[in-house]
């Protein structure tokens, strides 16, 4: 098999890569790439077609390799000169006369657009997954540092609970009423820690809250404020509470202003002794 000239054969390295040679341009040029001589420089003018391709499909504005035009043109000039140099002059195109067929290489940038034009899409869709794999794990994230919370908390309260030991001390909060909210104080004196469950609270306005007292040689001392949730309950896992039982008497509840109160301002709706063995 007889071989194309290597510039001809160069020139035929993008369309080989995309395909688009036919069936006996594409046996001459893998004929070619057997050969020991013109083997190797084809390779390396595959792989710079490649590097090209490749920065395409990554969105990145590469040209194809420098020498192609150059090379092209100077086959031209070449071809005109060989022309111009037999005598033989260019016939005129008449209205039923075809035109010359081009050279190979009127396809190179076609192809070279074809590929940046496939490539576009490809850049698309892959910012697209990107960006859904981006939004997928900003929520499996925050799913993440949410369950670490609340194990964080689950762990504080079970400490507060258990560390306590026998010296635990429940605190059952009722209404004065026989129907109404509850409110269960476990309380931890050696941690001076307390988990405080409610339930059945009516909702308050914006500007009013719930606080909790520990009543104390007769005095009530402020312990926390809360608002319940939609459902009227209200778990509040890890309270700071004072040490030692010495002289506690009873928590009570009471409505009060948002911001807190030094003192009660209303007779307290939830007490609950204090009973230490």
């Amino acid at each position: 098999m007889t071989h194309p000239s290597l510039e001809t054969l160069r020139d035929l390295a993008p369309g080989y890569l995309l395909q688009a040679l036919n069936d006996l341009e594409c046996q001459q040029f893998e004929h070619a790439l057997r050969d020991p001589v013109l083997g190797p420089t084809l390779e390396r003018e595959l792989a710079a077609h490649r590097e090209t391709f490749a920065a395409l499909a990554l969105g990145t504005a590469t040209p194809p390799p420098p020498a192609l035009r150059a090379r092209v043109v100077a086959r031209m000039v070449a071809e005109a000169e060989s022309s111009a140099g037999s005598g033989a002059l260019a016939p005129s195109i008449s209205a039923t006369q075809k035109p010359p067929r081009p050279l190979r290489v009127r396809w190179v940038p076609a192809v070279l657009v074809a590929a940046l034009a496939a490539s576009a899409v490809f850049v698309v869709d892959l910012r697209r997954q990107v960006d859904g794999l981006e939004t997928r794990l900003i929520v499996q994230r925050d799913l993440l540092d949410s369950t670490r919370l609340r194990l964080a908390e689950r762990e504080a309260t079970l400490q507060i609970l258990t560390d306590g030991g026998n010296d635990l001390v429940l605190v059952r909060l009722s209404p004065n009423t026989r129907t109404g909210p509850a409110l269960q104080v476990y309380w931890n004196p050696r941690k001076g820690k307390a988990v405080v469950h409610a339930s059945g609270l009516a909702p308050l306005a914006a500007d009013r809250a719930y606080c909790l007292w520990m009543i104390r040689d007769g005095k009530p001392l402020p312990v926390t404020c809360f608002r319940p949730g939609a459902n009227g309950s209200q778990l509040l896992p890890d309270i700071t509470v004072a040490t030692g039982t010495a002289g506690v008497a009873a928590f009570a509840v009471t409505e009060e202003a948002a911001t807190g109160s030094p003192v009660p301002t209303m007779t307290p709706f939830l007490v609950g002794e204090v009973k230490v063995d």
